[in-house]
């Protein structure tokens, strides 16, 4: 939803793009009779302005945007305030807690639909399946979610590494070329040993998918796929929650797409199922 993506994005437009999209999350209704010179006006910006916010957001024009803005509008949900994860202090007690819990997640898997591009989901799952080479860089959370996808891809017959050592990393990431594909896994998109990771291996040529959150990162800007979550917690946290659900999301989605493109899927999915079976049965 576009209400969603401008409020994800805020705190990262210019000042002038920024009058333009607090003016549309405080005027929906009426934006959508304006024109490019009017929201100009009306926001006290430019329409240059207007015209970068568009691009900004992943938009074709403002014609557009008014277009998505009447669809957010006309729909029955109440998902227009983005929903963090909340701290919870002492008295809080088990209900409070299942309660508020539950209700992220699910506020926050309404708001992956809105910033997630479907081309890019498609994008990656064929950059993966023509790759040579395949590195997931990630750590703390980010890792347990780099390990997932990695145990996914040998469902279907695709070998991968994960390494979890920093040095590691950088050594993988340097034996990178053209045929390779580096998944680097950070919800901030700011941290270090990612950031450098994929560096070099996106200047050794390897294609750079990343999986961060909304909004202007460091290593959304490497990124030649890039696969968003909602900003949904502060960098600073009691420990990745919602972030980690929401990257495994977008790792559900992206293998299943693949599953959809392979032509072989199924049968491999078959054979390793029967696989681990076979040996677990073994051992009864």
């Amino acid at each position: 939803m576009i209400i969603t993506r401008l409020e994800q994005i805020l705190g990262d437009l210019s000042p002038s793009e920024k009058k333009v999209a607090q003016y549309i999350l405080d005027n929906p209704k009426e934006t959508i009779k304006l024109s490019v010179q009017e929201i100009a006006e009306a926001s006290m910006s430019s329409s240059a302005a207007v015209v970068r916010l568009c691009k900004h957001i992943d938009v074709k024009g403002f014609t557009e945007l008014k277009n998505m803005l009447f669809d957010s509008l006309s729909g029955s949900d109440n998902l227009s305030k983005p929903y963090y994860v909340p701290d919870f202090d002492k008295e809080a007690d088990g209900k409070a807690i299942i309660n508020k819990l539950v209700s992220s997640v699910c506020q926050n898997a309404q708001m992956l639909t809105a910033i997630l591009s479907n081309k890019d989901v498609e994008k990656a799952a064929k950059l993966i399946l023509s790759a040579k080479k395949i590195l997931f860089i990630g750590i703390g959370a980010s890792r347990l979610v780099a390990l997932d996808f990695q145990q996914k891809l040998m469902r279907i017959g695709i070998v991968s590494s994960a390494p979890d050592d920093y040095d590691l990393m950088l050594l993988s990431s340097s034996g990178l070329g053209e045929d390779d594909v580096v998944v680097s896994i950070s919800y901030s998109g700011e941290t270090p040993i990612v950031k450098k990771a994929t560096k070099t291996a996106k200047n050794n040529g390897a294609k750079v998918i990343a999986i961060t959150r909304y909004g202007s990162t460091t290593l959304s800007h490497m990124a030649d796929c890039l696969l968003n979550v909602p900003a949904s917690e502060s960098t600073y946290r009691q420990g990745a929650t919602i972030s980690r659900i929401s990257q495994l999301m977008v790792v559900d989605v992206l293998y299943s797409t693949m599953i959809v493109l392979q032509d072989n899927s199924r049968e491999l999915i078959s054979k390793s199922f029967e696989m681990v079976k076979a040996e677990h049965d073994s051992e009864i």
